[in-house]
């Protein structure tokens, strides 16, 4: 059995992009991209035919003791940010699941991971939560196991496109190949 995580970030020591959809739109040269920068997540549309070689960003600290630059990290939750050694190692794995999109960051060469592939989520074991008969997101998410065993990350169309989340599988090559930058949660719908 594979068993799955929520991909996240470990401010305590990594710094991350913090490009937002403003920026993005800039440095793409056209505001009216806003929308669709904004929407991409869910909509999960390729962003490769607006993208520009010259987007740049630099990364910054998320606490007082973030200061390293990671291997591989998140970038608007649902997109990795992967340095050549990342690329190198993961782009075989990863390239059926999204796309890649250059970055400059502090100066080096990057790579962002804009993941479109959905697991697909086994609707009699995720369990939605209900606060006064308001809709308040998922009290338990599961994973149909068949879809998401040969994957390596994905995204879930009913946690609303906003979380990265990855098998065992894609944790065991972070190892193999000494990427450090993510944190692997085992809680799937916890936001902490």
């Amino acid at each position: 059995m594979n068993t799955l995580y929520q991909l996240k970030q470990i401010p305590e020591r990594f710094m991350a992009l913090q490009l937002d959809v403003v920026q993005l739109a800039d440095q793409l040269g056209d505001i009216e991209l806003l929308d669709t920068l904004m929407q991409f997540p869910a909509s999960n549309e390729p962003l490769s035919s607006i993208w520009k070689d010259s987007v740049s960003d630099d990364f910054q600290p998320l606490s007082l003791t973030s200061t390293e630059i990671p291997d591989i990290s998140l970038w608007d939750a649902t997109c990795l940010v992967l340095n050549e050694k990342a690329f190198n190692a993961l782009n075989r794995y990863l390239k059926h699941e999204g796309e890649f999109l250059p970055i400059t960051a502090n100066g080096e060469k990057m790579h962002i991971f804009n993941c479109q592939a959905f697991g697909k989520e086994d609707k009699s074991l995720t369990v939605k939560k209900y606060v006064n008969g308001t809709d308040f997101g998922l009290e338990h998410l599961a994973f149909d196991e068949d879809d998401v065993a040969q994957r390596f990350v994905f995204k879930s169309e009913m946690k609303g496109c906003n979380t990265l989340y990855c098998t065992s599988s894609f944790k065991a090559l972070c190892k193999e190949f000494s990427l450090e930058g993510l944190r692997f949660d085992g809680d799937l719908v916890s936001p902490f």
